[in-house]
């Protein structure tokens, strides 16, 4: 079954707490900030800080690095299960 990533972020939504939304828009804003928060890594993201107990933007680029791309995005959002 294919899920779609605003379903997995709806599904993330109601697991965060206040920390965890702090993080997650400090993340959005240094993407958003260099023009790179793009279709699909908004999920990345929710999964780093929620599953992955991500707490800044240096832990989320050390754990995807180089590897945040489009086809990495897209295999991560059809093969996550909610």
């Amino acid at each position: 079954m294919e899920t779609t990533g605003f379903e997995l972020t709806n599904h993330l939504l109601g697991h965060l707490d206040q920390r965890q939304r702090s993080t997650i828009r400090e993340i959005k804003r240094h993407y958003s900030d260099r023009d790179l928060l793009r279709h699909g890594l908004s999920i990345l993201i929710y999964s780093a800080v929620v599953i992955d107990g991500v707490k800044s933007v240096d832990e989320f680029e050390a754990l995807h690095g180089d590897s945040v791309d489009d086809h990495r995005v897209e295999s991560l959002i059809t093969r996550s299960p909610i």
